[in-house]
């Protein structure tokens, strides 16, 4: 886990174009009556809506016809005025997600939005798919390509994070590549964005080079010293995810 050695302030509008979009999917459905519901709606209701298993089906092109997400969103920008005059949402539609910080957005990008959390949803289930002939019965034929795999899937991450979801920054988007520079299989970042930290995979024979090239080629032309940037560089090892320990 590696930090940027400062704070970043930017909120984030994201969800706002999610849930717009989320209408927008259900809508198109065969069950439009789930707009109704008193509930917080997500993505996963959409994908619930057009019977689909996994979230990564919604950007499945079929053979004649493009994925669900490309029939019905646009790329680009959404303005207000397109929601209201294109009749793809009523004013209450539009207006149920507004908190007093988004209650002003004039425009909304709500197909990369989408595009970036159902991609994101299925590339954690393929982490897992590929985990868990491990996991499950100790399988270690797997482990030859099991890292590039997983880091694979990270870097993808990132760039989705970077490119569609916009939630990275510039000194995020650095870090990452002095990370691979450095010879991290996998980077992205972690947390809400916008400034935070970055998660890399490892291997273990080069965890020295890596720590010392981070601190060279990140810290330092900052004015860090050693000692201020081993307080921003951690080094953790996978481990069980979170559970229930039962006790008699």
């Amino acid at each position: 886990l590696v930090r940027i050695p400062y704070r970043i302030d930017r909120y984030s509008n994201n969800a706002c174009c999610v849930y717009r979009a989320v209408q927008l999917l259900i809508k198109q459905s065969s069950e439009p009556e789930l707009n109704t519901s008193t509930r917080p709606l997500c993505l996963a209701d959409a994908q619930q809506a057009w019977k689909l298993a996994r979230p990564g089906l919604m950007l499945a092109s079929e053979q004649t016809i493009g994925s669900v997400v490309e029939r019905y969103l646009k790329v680009g920008i959404y303005t207000r005025d397109q929601l209201l005059t294109d009749g793809l949402l009523t004013i209450n539609e539009l207006e149920l997600c507004l908190t007093p910080t988004t209650k002003n957005m004039t425009e909304f990008k709500l197909r990369a939005r989408v595009e970036h959390v159902y991609a994101e949803a299925e590339r954690t289930l393929a982490f897992y798919d590929l985990c868990q002939p491990l996991i499950a019965a100790g399988d270690t034929s797997v482990l030859a390509d099991l890292p590039h795999k997983l880091g694979e899937l990270m870097n993808q991450s990132q760039e989705s994070c970077a490119k569609l979801y916009e939630c990275s920054c510039p000194a995020l988007d650095e870090l990452v590549n002095v990370c691979k520079s450095a010879g991290a299989i996998g980077s992205r970042l972690t947390g809400a964005g916008w400034g935070g930290c970055t998660v890399s995979l490892v291997p273990v024979a080069d965890l020295t080079q890596f720590m010392h090239q981070i601190r060279r080629d990140f810290y330092e032309k900052r004015g860090l010293s050693d000692c201020e940037a081993s307080q921003l560089v951690f080094i953790s090892k996978p481990g069980p995810s979170a559970g229930v320990m039962l006790v008699d």
